[in-house]
């Protein structure tokens, strides 16, 4: 919500800034996200250092923002402007000045350019198509950040605020990067990294451990430099020199002076000593990759000159800088003011796309390319959300066959934006004998998100991802005033304690379409099961993870506690035998597992359920499938709230037998069905930055996968569905990597595949 103040009208003892932001929405690719909230900064400098007052502004659709006033106020004075946008993706196109003097209101138009990012991933397995050794990789925040990296970056912000400490140039940098590294090829980094302190070191990793972070890509125009700067990181990362926190690093001098001179020589001397300089037991990350450039540059004078002394020491553009008092943000200003001599490349993101257990994956063996058959059917849920952030509300979480119609689930209840909060969701379902979608959808449905379906012995039930029974209001997909927004957060203060207070199943009966909004505090119902004659509910409330049992299908429930505490959430259901029979189990996050006694009570089981994955803290049984008395599932890694991301695949015949399931060349598995005695896996890898590889697998026995087809897309696929030998898929997108592609159905016929 804007908190712009209102327009002060003109007075001759005082002066008003007012101001407006406009986004030039022709020059935005399609489908990429609107402005939406802008922050608009006013500073007492040109750099935003002094004091600093933060405005906000809502840009309509149209891209502008109401003139609404800023400040007031009595004494002459001069303040600089600027805009960017909160998601990113626009920027200002320039800080504005503004002298201001009783008498004087002004008015200001901060313009928005739009900047695309990311441009692509990455991965370990691709990035030799985007990136080349010696460039230089800086590291941006994202959504989860170590101890030691949020600490460098309040440095970084501290800095920037301090006039004068670095150079001219530091308006350039940008304080939300806090790390550096330098690329090897073949997808490896040399690097100082200190996410754990007790094992932080001066070494080679793979580009895969910075799984979620974007990069910004520099690469210098002196290729020969870059080749030699790559060779001595490569002889200096051995481990011997450990990580030295940068705490003290902002607040010296980074002018490339005497000081910095000498230790360039001393970087150059050594330059092929392994383990790096004697001297220096320790470098943080900017420092390494500065040394490293300079070490190479002044061995090559060296080599020219033996007998060369600091003084002479010459330093390439971008470089000139002392190592081991220039922060990353100093050197992303450097580079930034040195475009003669360092080009800016692409902001990617990283995301592998290989199975956790990838090491002991088989070979990958192509099945049949279909990417020229496969078919567009529609994107049904483009109607509601056309564009923008929402795009993401578009995610087609599961497809469902029943009947001889495509159910499609799509909508987001993640609280934070992209898309947040976007229900109730239109239920649209493909009629699979003419390939199209109806002109309406089949029903609305009063939640926030349609995540999965089930086919239960009475038909199908979807559950109730989180209650929305309030009205609908579509005005903030299509932009709303300040009013509006308003308006709209008032009423939903008013009116969640009855989203609340019960959760939904949504059971078809013929051709009606049934919501029982009746689960006692059921904020959200994740899954719904058949079990010994009962209705099972994985649900969250307030208290934590629980489980509802219903004896009449679903018109009264009873509560059973599996996991307490706030934010604990009980996500899926499977059924395994053992002993005494068939047991139902449920899983939570936290990696856990509860198996039903039989009565009234589920209890933990202490067993490993995900083999060679040790973060478990937001893991769960995602997409479990029977199989053969076994459950295959994938570990589903929470992003936000209850969207996820897949790590690995595995399989378990008992509680106590998991093991590692990965898919042939380690491919990603993001689904699973099972149709004709026969387990499909759907997985996606990254042959380029550019390009996602849709795979489906098969297997017989859960030992051997056989790639049944594959075809190239934008962006993955999150799930599928087979028909009369048919598949059909979703694509998706990840929050942070929003693609226009999201919500398209697609086809490939049997023909093409088999």
């Amino acid at each position: 919500m804007s908190d712009l103040l209102s327009v002060v009208e003109d007075c001759p003892l005082k002066w008003s800034l007012s101001a407006s932001v406009k986004a030039d929405a022709e020059k935005c690719p399609t489908g990429s996200p609107e402005p939406g909230k802008v922050r608009i900064s006013i500073a007492d400098r040109e750099d935003e250092s002094g004091t600093i007052v933060l405005r906000h502004a809502l840009a309509a659709k149209n891209g502008e923002s109401p003139v609404e006033c800023l400040l007031t106020g009595h004494e002459e004075k001069s303040y600089f402007l600027s805009a960017q946008a909160e998601n990113g993706h626009w920027v200002g196109r320039e800080t504005v000045k503004v002298s201001l003097a009783p008498g004087r209101p002004q008015t200001v138009s901060l313009g928005l350019d739009f900047r695309a990012i990311p441009h692509g991933l990455i991965e370990s397995s691709n990035a030799d198509r985007l990136l080349e050794r010696g460039d230089v990789l800086i590291k941006f925040a994202a959504r989860t950040s170590t101890f030691m990296e949020n600490v460098i970056m309040a440095g970084e912000k501290a800095v920037k605020k301090l006039s004068g400490l670095f150079h001219e140039g530091i308006k350039k940098g940008d304080p939300t990067c806090f790390h550096v590294a330098i690329y090897l090829g073949e997808g490896r980094t040399a690097e100082a990294h200190g996410g754990d302190l007790s094992t932080a070191r001066v070494g080679a990793r793979e580009i895969d451990a910075h799984a979620g972070f974007l990069f910004r890509v520099y690469r210098c125009q002196d290729r020969a430099l870059a080749e030699a700067a790559a060779k001595v990181a490569e002889t200096w990362a051995t481990g011997r020199m450990k990580y030295l926190v940068p705490a003290l690093v902002p607040f010296h001098l980074a002018s490339f002076g005497p000081q910095a001179h000498g230790e360039a020589l001393v970087f150059g001397q050594e330059s092929g000593r392994k383990g790096g300089p004697l001297r220096f037991g320790a470098m943080f990350c900017s420092q390494f990759v500065i040394a490293v450039y300079q070490a190479a540059a002044v061995a090559k004078q060296l080599r020219q000159k033996p007998g060369l002394i600091s003084t002479d020491v010459q330093m390439p553009a971008g470089l000139d800088l002392h190592a081991s008092n220039s922060s990353p943000l100093a050197l992303h200003a450097r580079l930034e003011g040195a475009s003669a001599t360092w080009r800016y490349v692409d902001e990617v993101l990283v995301r592998p796309q290989q199975d956790a257990n990838v090491q002991t994956a088989p070979p990958a063996r192509p099945g049949k390319d279909v990417t020229e058959q496969v078919q567009v059917l529609g994107n049904p849920t483009q109607k509601r959300w056309p564009s923008g952030e929402w795009i993401y509300a578009r995610n087609p979480w599961s497809l469902k066959e029943f009947e001889g119609k495509i159910y499609v689930g799509s909508g987001n209840s993640n609280n934070p934006p992209p898309a947040a909060n976007a229900g109730p969701v239109d239920l649209w379902a493909l009629d699979a004998a003419n390939g199209t979608f109806p002109e309406k959808p089949e029903y609305e449905v009063p939640d926030e998100q349609v995540d999965v379906f089930r086919i239960l012995s009475d038909g199908l039930w979807i559950p109730g991802h989180d209650s929305k029974v309030t009205a609908r209001n579509d005005s903030r997909v299509k932009g709303e005033s300040k009013y509006e927004h308003f308006k709209r957060l008032l009423k939903t203060a008013v009116t969640f304690p009855a989203d609340w207070a019960a959760g939904n199943v949504h059971h078809k009966i013929g051709s009606v379409w049934m919501t029982m909004n009746n689960i006692p505090n059921g904020i959200h119902v994740y899954d719904v099961i058949e079990f010994g004659g009962a209705l099972f509910a994985a649900i969250a409330t307030v208290m934590g993870g629980m489980v509802a049992r219903s004896n009449d299908r679903g018109h009264t429930w009873e509560v059973m506690l599996t996991k307490p505490f706030p934010y604990s959430r009980t996500r899926t259901f499977f059924v395994l035998d053992d002993d005494t029979g068939p047991r139902l189990y449920a899983a939570t996050n936290g990696g856990r597992i509860y198996r039903f006694d039989g009565r009234s009570d589920f209890a933990e089981m202490n067993v490993r359920f995900f083999p060679a994955i040790s973060d478990l803290k937001d893991v769960f049984v995602a997409r479990p499938a029977e199989y053969r008395k076994q459950v295959v599932y994938i570990a589903g890694q929470k992003i936000i709230d209850h969207d996820w991301r897949p790590l690995g695949l595995f399989a378990a015949a008992r509680a106590d037998s998991a093991r590692p399931l990965p898919l042939p060349g380690g491919a990603l598995a993001r689904d699973l069905l099972v149709h004709d005695d026969v387990l499909y896996a759907l997985a996606s890898t990254q042959p380029s930055a550019q390009s996602t590889r849709v795979h489906v697998f098969a297997t017989r026995d859960l030992e051997s996968f056989a790639e049944v087809c594959f075809f190239d897309a934008e962006t993955f696929a999150r799930s599928f569905e087979t028909l009369n030998g048919d598949f059909y898929f979703g694509l998706g997108c990840d929050p942070d990597h929003l693609q226009g592609q999201t919500g398209r159905i697609l086809k490939v016929p049997a023909s093409a595949h088999s």
